[in-house]
């Protein structure tokens, strides 16, 4: 089954002439809005799309419309097609317009960053000063090597939510 999957795959991308994905491992293609208005254009990923567009950056966070890769459904942002229903990746993040598929990749969306990072959640905080996620095995690390009056300044300026 996961070989004519493929094939198919691969024709819906050929006929439409969209690159394979060498970024993410995904079932569906994104719409960019900016190169709709003058026609109906997929990319596999917002990647390919701004290594092909010298004109703009695909928004991700504006994806209006994807495309499925088996059925070619097109339809609003979801992680299950509405035609075939098939499921487009084991992660999705409908804030950030993000698929991706494979067990040795672990995903989360940090609220406070606004975007979605690579890691298991429970390995970061985010750190409010720094307006960015640390790893908790880092911010040991820094422990281990600063004065006390520091040490309790960094557990302040990390949040645990």
């Amino acid at each position: 089954m996961k070989e004519n999957t493929t094939a198919t795959t691969e024709t819906h991308a050929a006929t439409e002439n969209i690159t394979e994905c060498s970024h993410y491992n995904r079932k569906c293609h994104m719409k960019c809005s900016e190169c709709s208005i003058s026609k109906s254009k997929y990319y596999a990923c917002r990647l390919c799309h701004n290594e092909q567009v010298d004109e703009h950056k695909l928004d991700r966070f504006n994806v209006k419309q994807i495309k499925c890769q088996e059925c070619s459904e097109e339809q609003a942002p979801s992680n299950k097609c509405i035609m075939c229903g098939i499921k487009f990746a084991d992660y999705f993040c409908s804030k950030c317009n993000l698929w991706q598929s494979g067990n040795d990749i672990h995903i989360y969306h940090c609220n406070l960053c606004g975007i979605c990072r690579i890691g298991k959640k429970e390995d970061y905080k985010h750190c409010l000063k720094c307006d960015v996620c640390i790893s908790t095995k880092r911010i040991k690390a820094l422990i281990v090597r600063t004065c006390s009056t520091w040490i309790k300044a960094s557990f302040e300026m990390v949040c645990d939510k």
